[in-house]
Order: structure tokens, then sequence, then C-alpha cells
């Protein structure tokens, strides 16, 4: 998911030559308690086309497995529905059954869930957040591979880097010869290629264009000293790496 948002983002406004988030937001999971929630937030999710005001019906909207629910639609090998089926508690004529559940309209407790601008990561009881919590693997259990797996790409970081600072994608990979002003979204960009992505001073030199590695060391310790002195700035930055989980 975060590939999509990212690199997939990326590569579309390119070709249509756009730019900003293709996406609303960033991908968030969330942890639903099936036996209280589940039945509720299937119609949350089929419903939001219509309360977009996207279609008149629902069965209009082509990216829906809606219809799969409600008609003899065939659905896709990936689409299970039995799980929601059971929870209508019913034996027969599921499909009438589940679209009348979805026309009632949306669960007020889901819409309000969803309303909010920092949602928490469960849906369900007191109860059920404590069993989570507990679930947990601690950090030292993850292995280096699994975290550099969920690493952001340095196409991805520099996108963001150029978005916060507003300046061109190709202002901060292009070298820049001869006596020109400090580019600082450049020198983000190396900071955060090794603190964020995790690559070899080789990686990021290969993506910033340079011949050596030698300056990313230095560039990136007077980004430091810089930060230190410039409250602004070592926010920019702060506000930067907390759009990723790393």
């Amino acid at each position: 998911m975060r590939h999509i948002n990212g690199q997939y983002t990326q590569r579309y406004n390119r070709l249509r030559k756009t730019d900003g988030s293709l996406f609303r937001g960033r991908y968030k999971a969330i942890l639903v308690e099936e036996d209280s929630y589940q039945l509720q937030l299937s119609r949350y999710i089929h419903r939001n086309p219509i309360e977009a005001g996207m279609v008149e019906q629902l069965e209009n909207y082509p990216w829906s497995s809606y219809p799969s629910y409600v008609s003899n639609k065939p659905a896709p090998d990936w689409l299970y529905r039995q799980e929601i089926y059971d929870q209508l508690s019913i034996k027969s004529r599921k499909r009438e059954r589940y679209r009348a559940f979805v026309e009632m309209g949306v669960d007020e407790e889901i819409a309000a869930f969803y309303s909010k601008g920092n949602q928490k990561p469960y849906l369900g009881s007191d109860t059920f957040r404590d069993w989570i919590y507990k679930q947990r693997d601690s950090e030292e259990e993850i292995s280096r591979t699994t975290l550099q797996f969920f690493r952001p790409g340095i196409d991805q970081v520099t996108e963001s880097v150029a978005k916060h600072f507003k300046v061109d994608f190709e202002s901060i990979i292009i070298s820049q010869r001869g006596k020109v002003n400090e580019n600082i979204p450049r020198w983000v960009v190396m900071y955060m290629a090794q603190e964020m992505c995790g690559l070899k001073l080789q990686e990021i030199a290969e993506f910033l264009g340079l011949k050596r590695t030698g300056s990313i060391p230095t560039t990136i310790s007077k980004l430091k000293s810089l930060m230190a002195n410039d409250s602004k700035l070592a926010k920019m930055v702060k506000k930067i790496k907390s759009e990723y989980d790393i």
C-alpha cells in the first residue's frame, strides 16, 4: 500500500503531467472486531460512493464489490462473501437481505469513527483493544530485512521533500555544478535517504548523479548543524519524517 501511495502516484503524475496527492490520504490499516463491527463496516464501505454523491445507485459504481453481494454477478476469486452473509444470521435470501441492510443507511458509530481526523488503530471494544496490544511484536523482534521492506523508497522521499519545500523534483536530483546557492532540499534528501530509506552512500550518489560519495557525509553533517540552529528547518524535516512509520 505504501508503494501504491508513493511510487505509483509519482509515476502517474509524471505521465499525466499533474502534481499532488492522487489518493485522499495515507493508507492506514485498522483492526476490526468482527462479531460487533464487521457487518456495519461492510455497509459503510459499500455506501461510500453514494454518500459521496458519485452515483445514484450503488450498483453503478464500477470499483465496488457490492454488485457481487446483492446480485448473481460472479464474484472475483479474492472476494469471500460468506463471512458477511453469516453475520446477517439468516439462511435464505442472503442477497436481498444484505441489500436491505445496506439501504438502511450508515451506522452512526461507524460514521463517527471515520469522521475523526486522528483515527484509532482499532475498531471495537476495550477488551478487543487490550487483546490487540498483547499480540504486538516488540521492535527488537523485527528483523532488519523486514524493516527494510517497509522503508520508503528514495523516489517517494524526494517527492515529499519537493512538495514541502515547494521546489521541482528535478531541482533536487540534478547535480548543479559551479557556485550555486545551497540546495537545502537536496541536502535533506541525502539525509533522509540514509536515515529513512536505509540506503548506502553509493546508492545515494547514483540517485543524485554524484560521481563520488565523499561529499555526502559532509553534506549531511552540514544539514544537521543547520537544523540545530534553525528550528523552522528542523520542524520541516521532522514533519516530512512523520509521514512514514520508520
